[in-house]
């Protein structure tokens, strides 16, 4: 439901009145971490629906011992792996974008991380053996993807987390490390 996710459900919105031989589903994960994420979810379903598409909002338990950011992507990758197997879809997209590559390396770089760490977010990987999981955003400015989503008229959910100084990406955000 934010500025970037947007844009991408529209994009397959187009793709599938377009190329009718593609199957496009809309899922929502929604990690509960906060008051706001039920009424997200449904912000998610009613684009979805306006671009003629089907949405699976999915919940996820984020609690657990280690990294809360870390436990939520590889939950958030399961529980999207399960969606796109389940409808049949072999290509899971995100609507990851240059902004949060550069986050990722400069990330990286303050953990202290090695050459690995550095080559930040890939373009395309598999997600598993029968899925696939893409950025087509990924060399496209965030501020980009914010200017098309105004285009059209597209009114994003704000999360606050995405600030939050007390965080790291947050930090990175407002040029504070």
């Amino acid at each position: 439901g934010g500025h970037d996710s947007l844009p991408l459900l529209w994009l397959g919105g187009a793709l599938a009145q377009h190329a009718s031989q593609h199957r496009v589903v809309v899922a929502h994960v929604n990690h509960g971490l906060r008051d706001e994420a039920a009424s997200e979810a449904d912000l998610v379903v009613a684009h979805a629906r306006d671009a003629g598409l089907e949405c699976i909002v999915e919940s996820i338990d984020c609690r657990g011992d280690g990294n809360l950011a870390s436990i939520a992507r590889l939950r958030r990758q399961d529980a999207l792996l399960q969606i796109a197997r389940a409808s049949g879809c072999g290509l899971v997209a995100t609507a990851h974008h240059a902004d949060d590559q550069l986050e990722t390396v400069l990330a990286a770089l303050a953990r202290g991380a090695g050459p690995r760490g550095w080559r930040g977010i890939h373009a395309c990987r598999p997600l598993a053996d029968d899925v696939l999981l893409v950025r087509p955003f990924l060399t496209t400015p965030g501020a980009t993807l914010r200017q098309l989503g105004r285009a059209l008229g597209l009114a994003p959910s704000d999360d606050p987390t995405n600030r939050d100084p007390r965080r790291l990406r947050g930090r990175l955000r407002q040029g504070v490390c």
